[in-house]
This record gives C-alpha cells, structure tokens and sequence, in this order.
C-alpha cells in the first residue's frame, strides 16, 4: 500500500491540487490536515508521513469520517470535494456508512489492493460517481500499474 500510496502522490497528483491523509487501521489517525501541493516539498511532506508498517483491523467508516473531518477543517460543505480510500477493502462493516457517504455529496475513489473488497465499498464508489479499481499485486516489491485508472485532480 505504501507503494500505491507512493505512486498516487508523486504521479497523479498535480500543482494545485489539495491533499490530506488519513491513515486507519481499527481506528483512524489524521496525518495531515489538507494542503495544497505547490511543488514537491509538500509531496515529500505527506510521503513522509506514509505509514511503513500495517496494523490489525480495518474500519472503512472511521478512515472516511476522518476524511470529512479534515475537509470540513477547509470547506464547511464536502459535497464534491474527493476521497481516494487505499485498502485491502476487507471491512465487513462498511455497509454501515454506506448511506452517510451517499448524503455527503462526496465522490470516493476506491483501490484495492487485494482481491477481497468487501461489496460495500465498491457500493461506496458506484452510488458516488468514483472511479474504482483493483489490483491483486499487493506483494512487497511487485509494481502496482494504474494504467486503467484515471482520477481527476484531487479537491
């Protein structure tokens, strides 16, 4: 995951853009309230704060809560802003935010890195109008391509 994450902030986001990051395992940890990327000193700020290590457990819900949280720190609406969720996708919970999500008028992006994605958060994707795709290469040292996926500059 750090790989994929590695490879969305340095190729697909651009000048302009604004990016925040959430880590979440069982719980969710705001690494970096939203800033706008100007150069590549911003990149290697949130680079830098790319988790090195997973943990156990994955709460969807709490990742996408604290999501809003950290937009909301900016734009007190989230309708239309973005959220690209990075995760095995494994959440059997997930379906509980399923209709928060659709009413906050946000548009989640979904990768998952491996073959496992709970229907939820594809549901997530679908209802929201994001684009989503899946990669069963989440093995250490094995390049994850996203030559089928194209995601608008991220707000």
């Amino acid at each position: 995951m750090n790989q994929a994450a590695k490879h969305f902030l340095l190729q697909i986001t651009g000048n302009g853009s604004w990016v925040g990051m959430v880590h979440f395992d069982s719980t969710a940890n705001i690494k970096s309230k939203l800033i706008q990327i100007t150069s590549s000193n911003e990149k290697n700020q949130l680079l830098n704060s790319l988790p090195t290590v997973a943990s156990g457990g994955t709460s969807i819900c709490a990742g996408i809560e604290s999501a809003f949280q950290v937009i909301r720190e900016i734009h007190p609406q989230i309708d239309g802003s973005e959220i690209v969720l990075l995760t095995d996708g494994e959440d059997s919970s997930a379906k509980n935010c399923v209709d928060k999500v659709n009413q906050s008028g946000a548009i989640i992006h979904f990768i998952a890195l491996g073959p496992s994605a709970d229907e939820a958060v594809i549901q997530m994707s679908n209802i929201t109008g994001g684009s989503h795709f899946f990669s069963d290469q989440a093995k250490p040292n094995t390049p994850v391509s996203y030559t089928h996926l194209t995601l608008p500059t991220i707000a």
